[in-house]
């Protein structure tokens, strides 16, 4: 694995970002699967976490069948303490324990590059979706972010990110190999303006950021001696980083 979340579960919804509010991505769905309103669609949340999505999700949709699926039991264990009427599953998503033609619709959130085996769990998601079932993939490209001051500073992480996210075009056509006909992408590159004193302090809490738990602690106590270099300059903590997140959304219809 590339992390083992169960060292981080207690504190992984700390941050404020993880908060989550109702699925667009299932909302847009519906609207144009109206046949699902009355039975409520069955919805698969691969790489579910702590649950903020499914739980984020049940109010708007008390119909539907949630279930998520994660490899790690301290996530698990978090996600059933927010809701017990969302089956929570532990598994592996490249190994999917459903039956075929399970689901309607299916998620993966900014998990896909801790999966060892990611052309497979393509296979196997379109494998558990129903024949009209549509298939969301959210993450963050690291392939269009080498501007990024934490891979300025850590450039160790840069190198683990390009090792495990796949291009957004290989994912593209990973889907379609794996029987999704109709597969449409987009990207947001989002500006992000921080001081120096600001991202110094959002690194340190080394475990709110899991691309640095990814390297070595002696790659990450270098990024913060060549950070503690530049603080000490005269000016330096107030100095502006300017880069940005792009977030890549792919959509992938099953027939």
């Amino acid at each position: 694995m590339r992390l083992d979340y169960d060292r981080i579960a207690e504190g992984y919804d700390a941050q404020p970002y993880r908060n989550k509010s109702a699925d667009p991505d299932l909302a847009e769905f519906l609207r144009a699967r109206p046949d699902l309103g009355l039975k409520g669609p069955s919805v698969l949340d691969a790489g579910c976490g702590t649950g903020n999505q499914l739980v984020a999700n049940r109010p708007c949709w008390p119909h539907a069948r949630f279930a998520g699926l994660d490899p790690f039991r301290g996530m698990l264990r978090s996600a059933l303490s927010k809701s017990r009427d969302i089956a929570w599953i532990r598994g592996d998503g490249a190994d999917l324990p459903f039956h075929s033609a399970t689901f309607d619709f299916a998620i993966n959130q900014f998990s896909f590059h801790h999966v060892m085996r990611k052309r497979r769990m393509l296979g196997e998601i379109r494998r558990v979706l129903r024949p009209g079932g549509r298939f969301v993939m959210s993450n963050i490209d690291p392939w269009a972010m080498a501007d990024s001051p934490l891979y300025a500073y850590f450039p160790e992480a840069l190198e683990a990110d390009r090792r495990d996210f796949m291009k957004p075009a290989a994912i593209e056509e990973g889907l379609r190999e794996a029987g999704f006909p109709d597969v449409v992408s987009s990207s947001a590159r989002l500006p992000v303006v921080q001081t120096l004193r600001q991202f110094a302090g959002a690194v340190r809490e080394r475990a709110s950021c899991s691309q640095l738990l990814t390297i070595s602690d002696e790659a990450y106590q270098a990024g913060l001696r060549r950070l503690g270099g530049d603080l000490s300059r005269p000016g330096g903590a107030e100095g502006k980083l300017e880069s940005a997140v792009v977030l890549i959304r792919i959509r992938a219809d099953a027939r």
